[in-house]
């Protein structure tokens, strides 16, 4: 079994689901309420080890991973307009839809973005 940490000190368990693809590794993660209420989570997994942004928008949740590919300085506040997220400290954007970097003169630079969905009232989180 995982663990998965919220970014607020406190942990809670992460259990592997069975998922659809040959070879998924799904997280299903018991922090929807909180997410909804903070519109952002960094999920730290272990086994292997990753930090998640996870986003909350009126389309759903969102899962990137945390860092910029620029410097990879922290995302964890970031923000959030358009259906962007921007790196506050050297204003790279990207697309929450593709991970795609939106503006000159990083075109080509992407977040590894994480398939995520609600599901019997758990957040679910594709690895892969």
């Amino acid at each position: 079994m995982d663990d998965a940490s919220t970014g607020s000190n406190h942990t809670q368990p992460a259990n592997p689901v069975q998922g659809g693809k040959r070879g998924a590794q799904v997280v299903s993660i018991d922090c929807l309420r909180q997410l909804k209420e903070r519109k952002r989570l960094v999920l730290e997994l272990r086994a292997p080890r990753e930090r998640i942004l996870v986003l909350w928008s009126r389309r759903g949740p969102y899962a990137v991973e945390s860092h910029c590919p620029h410097r990879l300085l922290p995302l964890d506040d970031a923000e959030i307009s358009g259906g962007e997220l921007t790196c506050r400290a050297h204003g790279w954007s990207f697309s929450l839809e593709t991970g795609e970097c939106t503006n000159p003169p990083s075109r080509g630079a992407a977040l590894r973005r994480y398939p995520v969905w609600v599901a019997d009232g758990l957040l679910c989180l594709d690895r892969m």
